[in-house]
């Protein structure tokens, strides 16, 4: 395990994840001479329609969509900002497992 120090490089609300078909919060964390990507998403309903043969359900995307909102709604309050884009330039601390794995990730609190 290995912790870098960066900020947040890019903060989107879009299509992204799994062949650009999932609906979330995506993000870009870097450094100097690193980068990394984080996001939470679930399928977004406007491209992967439900059928018999999903392993999911209607209501499991619902509320893997308010769990999207929640994380963001938490990222916000830790970086004392009120939008996505806010989010832009905040520090973090990025641990890394076998090198280069994103392990995790928070917002430096206790410098902004």
């Amino acid at each position: 395990m290995n912790t870098k120090l960066g900020k947040i490089k890019n903060a989107y609300i879009g299509r992204g994840g799994y062949q650009g078909a999932e609906l979330g919060l995506w993000l870009e964390l870097g450094g100097e001479s690193w980068d990394a990507c984080d996001g939470q998403g679930t399928w977004d309903p406007e491209q992967i329609r439900h059928d018999e043969h999903s392993k999911w359900t209607e209501d499991d995307r619902n509320q893997q969509l308010a769990a999207v909102l929640r994380e963001l709604s938490k990222y916000l309050r830790q970086a004392k900002v009120d939008k996505v884009q806010d989010l832009i330039g905040k520090p973090v601390e990025v641990t890394f497992k076998n090198v280069n794995h994103l392990d995790s990730w928070r917002i430096l609190e206790e410098v902004l």
